[in-house]
């Protein structure tokens, strides 16, 4: 009897230390969840500030993991993209940039020497296949940038997100930055080009032939979700004539972040 007596007061002692120790956990949630509720703003920002910091660690890691010729602003194989900006501030010298040169539809056309001179031999083999080249674009600076992209937005809506961030690069994404990159036409009246480049003679010569002057289509068909743009015929980037002709040999419409193996 004084045995059993014994057993039931270790087992009513075990129940109550449980208990005990439920009631002390409940109250220490129920604390926490005070303190989340009267700091929820100061949580939310530490949170939101160490996703950033976070998020920029990860493009810093990835940006230092490409080859040099890759991320240098003398390379012509300098990455830009949507996930690529160019360092702050950056304009090509002008002793980098060739002097204005005219048969295009503007007579202020410029891009880096070696892009414009290959630019100019190009337009001359094209000439002389009976074939006209009309620039639209070239070097463009940051301002110049940050104004067509306002108005593309304003024209077709949607901001960062909207149908313009597909169709035209945010300043300090734009290859046109660089001095590398080069817009044709069919059409000098026409401000805007349109994917019927693509059909017309000056199109059909430039696919089949830019790359033997050092030049790629940037943002082929069909590779949308790989470059984050539209399909667009008319522009084209210097990446150089070895480069070009190895990109080409894979696919016309190979991309350049295909090409490099690069996450978009």
């Amino acid at each position: 009897m004084k045995n059993e007596n014994k057993n039931n007061h270790k087992r009513h002692f075990t129940s109550t230390d449980l208990i005990c120790v439920l009631l002390v956990i409940a109250l220490v949630f129920l604390g926490l969840a005070e303190y989340a509720n009267l700091h929820r703003d100061e949580i939310g920002k530490k949170i939101a500030e160490d996703l950033a910091s976070s998020s920029v660690s990860t493009s810093s890691a990835s940006a230092s993991s490409l080859p040099t010729e890759l991320t240098s602003t003398s390379s012509n194989l300098i990455l830009v993209n949507k996930t690529h900006k160019l360092p702050d501030g950056y304009e090509p010298t002008d002793a980098q940039l060739s002097t204005p040169y005219l048969n295009s539809s503007t007579d202020a056309i410029r891009l880096k020497s070696e892009a414009a001179e290959q630019a100019k031999a190009m337009k001359a083999a094209a000439a002389e296949a009976s074939i006209t080249l009309i620039v639209s674009s070239g070097y463009v600076t940051y301002k110049e940038q940050e104004d067509l992209y306002n108005a593309r937005v304003k024209l077709l809506g949607g901001g960062d997100n909207g149908p313009a961030s597909t169709a035209i690069e945010k300043p300090g994404y734009s290859e046109h930055q660089t001095g590398l990159a080069i817009d044709f036409t069919n059409d000098a009246a026409q401000s805007t080009p349109t994917s019927a480049f693509a059909d017309s003679d000056a199109g059909k010569w430039l696919y089949a032939h830019a790359h033997e002057y050092g030049f790629i289509l940037r943002y082929p068909k069909g590779k949308e979700s790989i470059t984050g743009y539209d399909y667009m015929p008319w522009h084209y980037r210097y990446v150089g004539v070895d480069v070009a002709n190895a990109i080409y040999a894979v696919s016309p419409d190979e991309t350049f972040e295909e090409y490099y193996k690069i996450s978009n």
